[in-house]
């Protein structure tokens, strides 16, 4: 066995067997954690996809959620003064007419 190891050391360089021994430790870097996020393949619960992916996403759509929510607090809130000054306005017609009704007339400062 050794002597088949020292020929097969003497056929290839030195550089060659460094390349060959970088390649297989990349090769097995990827088998035990194929997106390479961190988490060995067993404890990752979603192995082919990169774990910053993932966490993007996530916080895109909270991002996204947030800035949904609060336009439509916006609106709803605008649209509820809208109607408090319309109510307001309606009733100060009102009572300027009741007031010109029963002759009552404004007091001006």
């Amino acid at each position: 066995m050794l002597k088949v190891f020292s020929l097969r050391l003497k056929q290839h360089s030195t550089a060659g067997i460094i390349l060959k021994l970088e390649y297989w430790l990349r090769a097995k870097s990827h088998a035990i954690d194929i997106d390479q996020g961190g988490v060995i393949n067993e404890d990752d619960f979603a192995p082919y996809i990169n774990n910053y992916l993932i966490y993007g996403g996530i916080a895109t759509l909270l991002a996204l959620s947030y800035i949904g929510v609060s336009t439509c607090l916006r609106r709803l809130l605008r649209r509820k003064r809208a109607k408090k000054m319309a109510y307001e306005r309606e009733k100060a017609k009102i009572i300027s007419m009741i007031d010109e009704a029963i002759g009552r007339r404004k007091k001006r400062g």
